[in-house]
């Protein structure tokens, strides 16, 4: 029934853990595209700024793996964060979208994609968690919480499309023997979390507000937009009169017979003012 269905499918549909790990994966990439979307991360495509950004995140790669060629170190998979490091940042200051897009534009030059091509599915689903994890908590407002999505992402990743591709690559073989493949680079991935950990969140704010981010702020009420008031064209216009002047007060009796200046008792029955 599965004979023309092409092999890596086959094994999924063979294997179980191949089959979780693959529904797992497809679920989490489905949360954090829709979580960007409802915080409005793909608006930040329609910004310049944006766009500068990915360009450097990109040029950044380039220059990582250059150093890393040049080094001899481009096979080594615990250096290999060094190249997906831009696209992390990318998507934990922009969103999970703009974070994928710069993950693609990564994935040809990173060595470990071109070595093992199914690395560009688990990087790009990592990208995609980092940057939905980093929603909230917001590491604009809390310190550490960048730290949490970097870690948090890469975990989620491993255990669902690396564990996933693992095991069709391998299949029969235990989970804990899948997992063990992935120890080096996610050593590297911790690493490189417990470094931003320390970014405080005034910085975070910067670093959003240059490169053109989008996202809303759930705690921030919407602003409140009163329209101006506008007169009736219907009702006429009433003339408006100023008020008469009352007449002037009587000065009281004893103040008329008492001269200015006399110190003579008044009568108890005289007028008082």
């Amino acid at each position: 029934m599965t004979e023309h269905l092409p092999p890596s499918l086959q094994a999924i549909v063979a294997d179980p853990l191949a089959g979780y790990a693959t529904l797992a994966a497809i679920v989490l990439a489905l949360a954090a595209w829709s979580g960007g979307l409802l915080r409005g991360d793909v608006r930040a495509l329609r910004r310049p700024r944006a766009w500068a950004t990915l360009i450097i995140a990109v040029l950044v790669a380039t220059g990582a793996a250059a150093a890393l060629t040049v080094a001899g170190l481009s096979d080594d998979p615990r250096w290999a964060t060094l190249v997906r490091a831009p696209a992390f940042l990318v998507a934990i200051v922009l969103g999970p979208s703009p974070g994928v897009l710069a993950a693609a534009a990564i994935a040809p030059i990173d060595p470990a994609t071109r070595s093992v091509p199914a690395t560009a599915l688990t990087s790009l689903l990592e990208t995609a968690l980092i940057g939905w994890l980093a929603l909230a908590p917001d590491p604009r407002r809390r310190r550490g919480a960048a730290g949490v999505a970097v870690v948090g992402g890469a975990v989620l990743a491993t255990v669902s499309v690396g564990l996933a591709t693992a095991a069709i690559e391998r299949p029969g073989a235990a989970p804990w023997t899948l997992l063990a493949t992935f120890r080096a680079p996610f050593l590297a991935v911790v690493t490189f979390g417990a470094a931003v950990a320390l970014v405080p969140p005034r910085l975070w704010r910067r670093t959003a507000r240059l490169a053109g981010s989008t996202l809303r702020d759930e705690r921030e009420p919407e602003p409140l937009v009163v329209a101006p008031l506008r007169r009736s064209r219907q009702r006429p216009m009433r003339r408006l009169d100023a008020p008469a002047m009352p007449e002037p007060l009587a000065r009281p009796l004893a103040l008329q017979e008492l001269p200015i200046g006399s110190t003579r008792v008044l009568p108890e029955d005289a007028e008082r003012p």
